[in-house]
């Protein structure tokens, strides 16, 4: 079972004592962890740990994941160090933490995260522009627009 936290506050503490569970009982048998949602290699170990323990028979696992969340970068494939507005540094975002993980291992493509950018941009508007033709069809066809 995966609970995820949202925050704008980086994780500070991984101790259990951080933990918006901690305060519930929870069911005999039931394995809780908490961890950094924002670090891919903790969230992919977690889980392995997690799947290995269920295939042994050693019963669910409860991973809580504290997740911070910062303003989206218009321009994703570029990563800014600075603080937003909200105060949380770009680089707590799981996504951002996860090219640079792949940049320091020197699997990041800057086209490919480009050609990425630039698809997926346009099939929002594709998506976007699908609805709003959509709800002005229906609109019609209910005949409250005249």
């Amino acid at each position: 079972f995966i609970c995820e936290q949202d925050s704008a506050q980086p994780l500070t503490d991984t101790s259990s004592s951080a933990s918006y569970i901690r305060g519930l009982t929870l069911p005999a048998g039931l394995t809780h962890q908490y961890i950094d949602g924002s670090d891919v290699i903790t969230v992919y170990a977690a889980m392995c740990s997690a799947m290995q323990r269920a295939r042994q028979g050693q019963g669910p696992t409860l991973i809580e994941m504290h997740v911070t969340r910062s303003l989206p970068n218009l321009d994703m494939h570029t990563v800014q160090e600075e603080s937003n507005t909200n105060g949380t540094r770009e680089c707590d975002d799981p996504l951002v933490h996860s090219q640079h993980y792949l940049q320091a291992q020197g699997a990041w493509d800057e086209e490919w995260a480009k050609l990425l950018c630039t698809r997926l941009s346009s099939e929002v508007e594709s998506a976007l522009q699908d609805a709003i033709r959509d709800t002005h069809q229906t609109i019609e066809a209910s005949g409250l627009l005249r």
